[in-house]
């Protein structure tokens, strides 16, 4: 009996890549697993956990943040000599530090990294406290694994497809190679399978995930347009306007932005500067004033909208963070660095000589030469007691 037609789905091997990317970073943090952290004292690196507990004493170049994606313990990144391994909380190494680079795959195959040397890369495969070459460096890439274990490799100019197990399905002599998923139907109910296409000679051919042909007469291939979206209908838009009234005295209006009319007025005195003023909500009928950034003798705080100091007026800059962390807000007083939140409730004190986002951390570097992370819950994980401003 013949099988009905499949429907090759043809989604770019970018996109693919893409939601592949997106769910490694959600799934990234195992709440089975102890967190733990790197930390340096005086440019060496070792590992604390969340109590302060010291795991490693200082001894390595570097270690990148820790990820968790096994259920057996989080792993991370170590430079040591100019040379890149992995070590286990502990500092202990699962992959010995002979390497350019280590980066990891993706959650589906979380025991498999690729490594680089001398700027080819192969396969290393964790299991347990030991790891092994199960391919040499030898590829210019290797992309990310698909769903069902390849992955596209790249040699002098040509591709073909390896296994999670370091073997080559296709060998690197293709124009072009292409894994994506399709749908086939039997019996009514949709199956998710891959299907890989090839280019050699300028003739097209494809493989199913085990490198059995798929004859091209089951291939359909269908392009997906854009959906046109009607838009709703948005209320008006508003923004402030902030007038100097002169001795220290400002009048803030909220104003619809596309005529420029008030419809409300604030008015706030003994302060020499307004920086800033956010609103509650841009896109409400009638919105409010959240925040406004103040300055007194060359000093800025933060305010509400009755003009009540959130944040003491205390600090040289206040600037909101971009990107994931859009609802912190930097500060610098005399040199030093801290966090608050957009409300001013403070994060960091402003104590550190380097204050940065990393991904959901925080990297803080202070002067007695201790440099690690922070939470934006204000927990600090240094062996040290960070002191007050």
């Amino acid at each position: 009996m013949n099988k009905p037609p499949v429907h090759f789905l043809r989604t770019s091997l970018t996109m693919w890549l893409v939601g592949t990317c997106l769910v490694a970073l959600m799934a990234q943090t195992n709440p089975h697993l102890e967190p733990v952290f790197p930390f340096a004292f005086q440019g060496r690196w070792g590992v604390i956990d969340g109590n302060k507990n010291v795991l490693c004493e200082p001894s390595f170049d570097y270690i990148k943040l820790f990820q968790y994606h096994t259920t057996v313990e989080p792993t991370a990144v170590a430079v040591k000599n100019e040379r890149q391994g992995l070590i286990n909380k502990t500092g202990k190494w699962l992959i010995p530090a002979r390497y350019d680079s280590i980066y990891s795959t993706e959650y589906d195959f979380p025991s498999l990294y690729r490594v680089q040397k001398d700027s080819l890369v192969g396969l290393v495969q964790v299991i347990g406290p030991r790891s092994k070459e199960i391919c040499k460096p030898q590829f210019v890439s290797i992309s990310r694994f698909h769903s069902a274990g390849l992955a596209v490799v790249e040699q002098a100019g040509r591709y073909g497809v390896i296994r999670t197990d370091g073997r080559i399905l296709v060998q690197p002599d293709c124009e072009a190679v292409d894994i994506s998923s399709y749908f086939y139907y039997e019996q009514g109910l949709p199956e998710a399978d891959m299907a890989i296409m090839l280019k050699r000679g300028g003739q097209v051919s494809f493989l199913d995930k085990n490198g059995q042909a798929l004859s091209p007469d089951n291939i359909i291939a269908e392009d997906f347009a854009m959906i046109d979206r009607v838009p709703g209908e948005q209320g008006d838009a508003y923004e402030t306007k902030t007038i100097d009234l002169g001795r220290n005295n400002w009048r803030i209006l909220i104003t619809r932005s596309h005529d420029g009319s008030a419809i409300s007025a604030t008015e706030l005195s003994g302060y020499d500067l307004i920086e800033s003023v956010e609103l509650t909500d841009t896109w409400k009928t009638m919105p409010a004033i959240a925040y406004i950034i103040a300055g007194k003798d060359g000093l800025k705080g933060i305010l509400d909208g009755e003009g009540q100091v959130l944040l003491a007026l205390k600090y040289d800059r206040i600037e909101t963070l971009g990107g994931t962390h859009h609802a912190c807000r930097s500060l610098s007083r005399e040199g030093k660095l801290g966090l608050a939140h957009l409300n001013g409730q403070l994060i960091f004190p402003a104590v550190f000589d380097v204050l940065y986002p990393v991904g959901p951390l925080f990297y803080l570097r202070h002067a007695d030469g201790y440099a690690g992370y922070g939470d934006v819950n204000g927990r600090i994980y240094l062996p040290i007691t960070v002191p007050e401003e």
